[in-house]
């Protein structure tokens, strides 16, 4: 995995695009997963162009974004921790229907334009790359 602030960037770019492509694809639950893993690698870029050190090894959004010590916007806050309920429940699914019924167009659609903001108020927080 990447260690240096712009290819956490690049990577959470792709993923974001990923996450998009699924929603469109309507695998629902499949693209809130990927803006999980887009904002996770965003953060995880800020918390290295921030803090100058390798960032933890953890899925948990919250816990990233704390340690950066930067304040976000609440609206961004809200949405990661959405984030971070959704991924746990995606990686310990064992019912797909209720994964879908969990996830469904409106809702995905909401997680993934939150996500894209996040992403986007992330990038800007690393300026100088």
């Amino acid at each position: 995995m990447a260690n240096y602030p712009e290819e956490w960037l690049k990577q959470a770019d792709y993923d974001m695009a990923t996450a998009e492509y699924l929603y469109k694809g309507r695998r629902y639950f499949y693209a809130v997963y990927w803006c999980h893993l887009s904002i996770e690698k965003a953060f995880k870029g800020l918390y290295e162009y921030k803090r100058r050190q390798r960032a933890p090894r953890t899925a948990n959004l919250v816990y990233i974004l704390k340690r950066i010590g930067t304040g976000a916007p609440q609206r961004i806050l809200r949405a990661v921790v959405q984030l971070n309920s959704a991924n746990m429940t995606m990686r310990l699914y064992d019912d797909m229907e209720q994964l879908q019924k969990k996830y469904p167009a409106a809702v995905a659609k909401e997680i993934v334009e939150n996500c894209k903001e996040a992403l986007k108020w992330t990038k800007e927080q690393c300026a100088n790359l």
